[in-house]
């Protein structure tokens, strides 16, 4: 016993840096390495270990890992009360909310570009411009008219026919 308190005590300093790597907590490192002292010195084997650094780190790893695992469980165990039910949807909520947007944004992208590509039927018309000046860059229909030459009347139908055809072109309502 008394060699194993020795052992532990010179490789002391390097477990420590062992141990904040693995927990990134230096209070969490030294709780886990007080447990591995403990457990390694109170061991009454008396089995040669040939690379006891290795079978030190090991064991530190292996306490960590199931202390995770313990507090993993303890965890879920808690979500039948009320507030963590909330709380746990609330954060899906915000997941399925960003998900949208981030659908929304991609479907945004998709009908720029097939209002901007020359081969495509919006791309091939005026109302593609229009389209892209009227509902991507914010202009009114008025602004719209101005810059491209078109009355605003013309404008209307070609924003209608672009819709349409958006519409049409990913199955949209």
């Amino acid at each position: 016993m008394r060699q194993r308190q020795e052992a532990f005590t010179l490789r002391y300093d390097a477990l420590y840096r062992w141990a904040c790597r693995l927990t990134e907590d230096p209070i969490e490192a030294e709780d886990l390495l007080q447990d591995c002292y403990v457990a390694f010195v109170s061991t009454n084997t008396n089995a040669c270990i040939e690379n006891l650094d290795g079978y030190l780190r090991r064991m530190l790893a292996y306490m960590l890992r199931s202390k995770r695992t313990r507090e993993a469980r303890y965890t879920v165990s808690e979500l039948d009360e009320a507030y963590h039910i909330q709380g746990g949807t609330n954060v899906l909520a915000e997941i399925e909310e960003r998900e949208r947007q981030e659908d929304i944004a991609r479907q945004l992208k998709l009908i720029y570009n097939f209002a901007k590509r020359r081969n495509t039927v919006l791309g091939r018309t005026k109302a593609g411009k229009i389209f892209i000046l009227r509902y991507y860059e914010n202009k009114s229909g008025s602004e719209v008219a101005n810059l491209t030459g078109s009355t605003r009347g013309a404008v209307d139908q070609f924003v209608l026919i672009a819709r349409r055809e958006i519409k049409k072109r990913f199955c949209l309502k």
